[in-house]
């Protein structure tokens, strides 16, 4: 079975699931991890025992929101888990991606949701001041 694991600073992954709950409906292969929200925490142990907690032959793929903050890295050392597959940068796009095609073969899934995930970002006033210079021509 695949697996999401969403683990932020703060509310973050809590958050933006309930976005995508909005959006897409609610998913039952996902699971939030909000880091902090009490003080200072194990995050090793906190993270090791959700990734515990799946079987196995699970696939997980783990959304966080920040490369080299402290859960991402938390995660970065259980990367010796077989099957555990981790993305930072955490948006709502991304995530929308990933669950739209979370039954697609794991390099399509990932490779589109990234490619959705970057896209999204964007400067609007750049883009609207580029759009309306196109439509003078």
């Amino acid at each position: 079975m695949r697996r999401f694991l969403i683990a932020t600073h703060g509310r973050f992954a809590t958050g933006i699931m309930d976005s995508v709950n909005l959006i897409s409906g609610r998913h039952e292969n996902v699971e939030c991890y909000c880091a902090f929200l009490n003080g200072c925490e194990d995050l090793d142990t906190n993270l090791a025992a959700i990734l515990d907690s799946y079987g196995p032959q699970d696939e997980v793929i783990a959304v966080t929101d920040l490369l080299g903050g402290s859960v991402c890295s938390a995660l970065l050392r259980q990367l010796s888990r077989p099957n555990l597959h981790i993305l930072a940068g955490l948006n709502l796009p991304l995530m929308l991606a990933l669950l739209d095609a979370e039954d697609a073969p794991l390099d399509e899934m990932l490779g589109t949701a990234l490619q959705f995930g970057k896209q999204a970002v964007c400067y609007c006033n750049e883009a609207m001041k580029q759009t309306v210079e196109e439509d003078a021509f």
